[in-house]
């Protein structure tokens, strides 16, 4: 009876041990299939890093704001009671310059005494170099019929608002002390250019000016200088 007692119990013993050699077999599979589903770059312990889900906000129904470029910073502007110098006159003066082209110029009145002798005009410019108003500049000289009478270079200025021009002498510019022979004139909208001859000495014939001579003035607010 013993016999038999002890040979049960060496089964039991057999079939427990056999039963726990399967479940080492079983983890052993297990934790073969895993570490190659995971790979070996999968972090210790077996867990798997997630990517966040993306916000129900960041859908198509609520799109981003369009980007915008920065607004250029703000700059002083000139002020409009007194706009840069232009070089077009108004169309006032426009006007008025037409009034005063219109007035012959053996008319002016350019106070030259020639002791009875024509005037003879060499050059003329028209503009608005004289405050911004209807200006006429007239370079004129005596006609003596012989040798080179010097010029007379006249400054006039329409004095009516209306109407005919009324010119009138505002400046002398060049007087026949200074014996110079003004034949170009050019007039910009603040200034004016007279091109001509003049003597280098007293000694120099009056048939032959030897001198180029350019002369320049701007308008100063005042006169031109």
């Amino acid at each position: 009876m013993r016999t038999v007692l002890a040979l049960l119990g060496e089964v039991e013993q057999a079939r427990r041990t056999g039963i726990l050699a399967v479940l080492v077999v079983v983890a052993a599979l297990l934790a073969l299939v895993v570490w190659q589903q995971l790979g070996p770059s999968a972090p210790q312990g077996g867990i798997v890093p997630v990517a966040p889900a993306a916000s129900p906000l960041a859908s198509s129904a609520y799109p981003s704001p369009p980007a915008t470029s920065p607004s250029p910073r703000p700059t002083r502007t000139a002020s409009p009671s007194a706009p840069p110098p232009t070089s077009r006159p108004s169309p006032l003066a426009s006007a008025r310059l037409a009034a005063l082209r219109a007035v012959p110029v053996a008319s002016l009145s350019l106070g030259m005494d020639c002791a009875g002798q024509p005037v003879a005009v060499d050059a003329t410019a028209y503009g608005t170099f004289w405050a911004g108003r209807a200006s006429v500049a007239v370079s004129a000289h005596c006609d003596a019929g012989a040798g080179s009478p010097p010029s007379v270079l006249t400054v006039l200025v329409d004095s009516a608002a209306q109407g005919p021009a009324r010119p009138v002498t505002t400046q002398v510019l060049v007087s026949e002390r200074e014996d110079l022979l003004i034949d170009r004139l050019s007039a910009t909208a603040r200034g004016l250019t007279a091109t001509g001859l003049g003597f280098s000495g007293s000694d120099i014939p009056r048939c032959c000016p030897d001198t180029d001579v350019r002369r320049t003035w701007r308008w100063d607010g005042a006169r031109l200088a």
